[in-house]
């Protein structure tokens, strides 16, 4: 074959043998720069121009031997090649690719293999929500605004007497909208009188006096008080760390009102059904005017058939749904002690780790199936949902759960208080969770990406890729019978069900939500050493894990 280059007027021609596949390779003078144009003759006279193939980085050699085997690269410059060897045609890697740049992307993550390979990338469809999205985002959303900006001192109120009277009346402010909150906005909140219905040895059950009453009978307010009182304080303390008391009654005060109910609007796709809101552990001052001042959390009244707001609530229902919700704003408040009240206190936590901290207290109450069932959205399709960044989505706050679940059991001998430590810290975030455990977070994220995928493999693995208490795929797979195929349509990263068209030789393309992982899996269509080489946004700050799994 005669390939002739041009440039500048200038034309060489030289005979090389093309291979098989009718590819070939050309050394170009550097003068020529990249202005050239390529043509090839074939030895019956046909001219045909010839596609330009830069040439890719230098590939570097794995120590990724045995089945088990894993190794992490960094990826400097956004590209990087790995010659992944196949002595016997037959093995298999999976190639992670972890963005670690917090922001949303999306960001491009290519892997191509040379003509020996098939590359196919794992990029489920997107999961159906299984709930409407989460409410609180307003109220963190306002605290994070509000907070830092108010007086810690001023008038104390009053202790409430820990000897309160059943039938007592109190008069409290609610907020009464769904959004992000003006504090000092009177149209931002209702006014409302709630008689004290239950006392207990941490907790006072107060409810709006504009309840029908056969929706809060006392049989429910005493299961209601009795759980929070005997199972959740203690739990969520001993875990978690103490609450304020700000309000000097040593009880932390439970509304039931139906201005809750009000704030869900139907077809709004979202939901709240008890909150708690940080500005009320601050004085009531001229900054905070509807601060209660007291440890505090609101919550629906029942409400079989959607009268009060968009939200139908059974009795039979109410007793577990608002338990669980109260393990998991207890945290909040918990949290908000040691940031918020606290002098000198540090920073507050960022969001999506705060709203993992919450997520957490449900889990250590033994509330798991909805942690479970946000967790099995984001693992629907992990490279599309950022785990720090973006929306407060369900699939993000599975993310966080899962990433701190990982932790826990990994850290459970030697942090068995790391829960704690992350709510008692002066660091948030990423920086948080690297002081807690002594870990750079992209080391870190190596490991959790990949614990994510060799979970329940049988792989022999070092315990840090492992969840060693929770079983993914099990507990995944109880997750699409919960809810459904048709909501969560992929087996757990399954290569049948999920992969991305590739093919011999091929390259696969994700778009790659910030600090998320992509898998991609390598297999060899005869035995021999090949290149792979993966490209991404440099921007994205990608490092790559090769994992041997076959």
């Amino acid at each position: 074959m005669t390939a002739s280059q041009r440039a500048g007027g200038a034309s060489v021609t030289s005979q090389i043998a093309a291979a098989a596949d009718g590819s070939f390779s050309l050394s170009v003078p550097a003068e020529l720069g990249d202005q050239i144009e390529l043509t090839a003759t074939d030895a019956s006279g046909n001219v045909s121009p010839v596609s330009e193939a830069q040439a890719g980085p230098q590939p570097t050699a794995t120590q990724v031997a045995q089945r088990g085997d894993v190794e992490l690269q960094f990826l400097a410059t956004g590209s990087g090649a790995i010659d992944l060897p196949f002595p016997a045609g037959n093995e298999r890697y999976t190639v992670i690719v972890e963005a670690l740049n917090p922001g949303t992307g999306p960001f491009t993550a290519h892997v191509v293999g040379d003509r020996g390979t098939s590359v196919r990338g794992l990029a489920g469809a997107a999961a159906t929500s299984f709930e409407p999205a989460p409410s609180e985002s307003g109220l963190r959303e306002t605290e994070r605004r509000v907070l830092p900006t108010l007086p810690r001192t001023g008038p104390r109120r009053a202790p409430t007497p820990a000897a309160d009277n059943l039938g007592d009346t109190r008069d409290f402010h609610v907020v009464n909208t769904e959004g992000v909150v003006n504090i000092t906005d009177p149209n931002d909140f209702d006014e409302v009188t709630a008689t004290l219905r239950y006392i207990g040895s941490h907790t006072l059950v107060y409810v709006d006096d504009r309840t029908p009453p056969a929706n809060v009978p006392h049989s429910l307010i005493e299961e209601i008080g009795d759980n929070f009182d005997d199972d959740v304080y203690p739990t969520d303390r001993a875990v978690f760390g103490n609450e304020s008391d700000e309000d000097g009654n040593g009880k932390v005060i439970i509304l039931m009102t139906q201005s809750v109910n009000a704030t869900n609007v139907s077809g709004s796709g979202t939901v709240r059904v008890g909150f708690f809101f940080g500005i009320d552990l601050l004085p009531a001052t001229s900054f905070n005017p509807f601060s209660n001042h007291a440890e505090m959390f609101y919550a629906v009244v029942p409400d079989p058939d959607a009268e009060l707001g968009g939200y139908a609530i059974s009795l039979n229902d109410a007793p577990e749904l608002l338990t669980s919700v109260f393990a998991h704003e207890f945290v909040h408040m918990i949290v908000a002690d040691y940031r918020v009240v606290i002098p000198f206190s540090p920073a507050i936590e960022a969001l999506w780790l705060e709203e993992g901290l919450a997520h957490m207290g449900e889990t250590v109450n033994g509330f798991d199936r909805q942690n479970r069932l946000r967790s099995a959205l984001y693992l629907n399709s992990p490279s599309s949902s950022p785990l720090s960044s973006g929306d407060d989505t369900l699939e993000r706050r599975g993310a966080a759960w899962l990433l701190l679940q990982y932790l826990r059991d990994r850290y459970h001998a030697t942090i068995p208080d790391l829960l704690h430590r992350l709510v008692d810290s002066r660091n948030s975030g990423i920086v948080n969770i690297e002081g807690v455990t002594d870990r750079s977070f992209p080391f870190l994220f190596h490991e959790f990406a990949t614990a994510l995928y060799a979970d329940g493999m049988g792989l022999t693995l070092d315990p840090v890729f492992d969840f060693p208490f929770w079983d993914l795929r099990q507990q995944y797979a109880q997750a699409r019978t919960d809810l459904g195929v048709n909501r969560i349509p992929n087996p757990y990263l399954d290569p049948g069900s999920l992969f991305l068209p590739g093919g011999s030789g091929g390259g696969t393309t994700l778009q790659q939500a910030g600090d998320s992982p992509a898998f991609f899996e390598v297999s060899a269509t005869r035995s021999g050493t090949f290149p792979v080489v993966v490209q991404g946004t440099r921007s994205a700050t990608l490092q790559v894990t090769i994992l041997r799994t076959r």
